[in-house]
């Protein structure tokens, strides 16, 4: 659905290309990682239009490790270790985008615009996905599924309005080119849109954590009972 969808497709010929250059899938994720610290300084240093370029390269690298290491088994077998390393890289190259996305883009209205507040709904923004995302990753860990898909669930269900704006609206692939183009279009209203758009998205957020911890306790209420 949406940019992610784009993002996705785009990934497939670049993944052809990797393949045929004997690409290992750590070594994409490393290479989406550097592509997206090296993004972050750019949007600082040099222009948000570059460095948002290059989170929309390191972004569509994401999408290639995955491919390779879904073709990769199927041709042959992965070491488990790589697979772990694998897990845990594909895991921190997300919490990184999130942060230097946020962050980055923040600091630069500071220091364009003296924009405290945009600094701070960075941060803000940063904590409150990590900390969803850790906790989430907690509890897939200790019940061994997500909390989020069970069919008690009451507002975040899996549904369409759920998928709507967790891939379509509230998600680096959709971050990405809607900032860009408000920088392209409408630059003077860029840090408005940003900080608008991140807080709504860190409402979002927080919401799904308390959900999710509300959930764990119910059900390990539930489960003591």
């Amino acid at each position: 659905m949406g940019f992610d969808y784009i993002f996705r497709i785009l990934s497939y010929p670049v993944s052809y290309i990797l393949y045929l250059w004997s690409c290992s899938p750590n070594g994409i994720s490393l290479l989406s990682i550097l592509f997206t610290l090296c993004a972050g300084v750019c949007v600082v240093l040099i222009s948000p239009v570059y460095g948002i370029l290059l989170f929309i390269i390191g972004y569509v690298l994401d999408f290639c490790d995955g491919n390779l290491a879904r073709v990769l088994e199927l041709s042959t077998s992965r070491s488990k270790k790589s697979k772990n390393l694998g897990a845990i890289l594909e895991n921190l190259n997300t919490n990184i985008s999130n942060v230097t996305f946020a962050v980055s883009l923040g600091f630069y209205f500071l220091l364009e615009n003296d924009s405290v507040i945009a600094v701070a709904i960075g941060v803000l923004f940063s904590f409150i996905v990590i900390l969803y995302r850790y906790t989430k990753l907690h509890i897939q860990n200790q019940y061994n599924k997500s909390i989020e898909t069970q069919k008690h669930t009451i507002f975040f269900q899996e549904s369409y309005i759920k998928y709507f704006f967790s891939k379509a609206l509230f998600n680096l692939s959709s971050y990405y080119p809607i900032v860009l183009l408000v920088f392209l279009v409408l630059p003077a209203s860029a840090e408005t849109v940003f900080v608008l758009y991140l807080t709504l998205g860190t409402f979002y957020t927080f919401c799904r954590f308390s959900f999710l911890f509300w959930q764990n306790f119910r059900s390990e209420h539930i489960i003591k009972s």
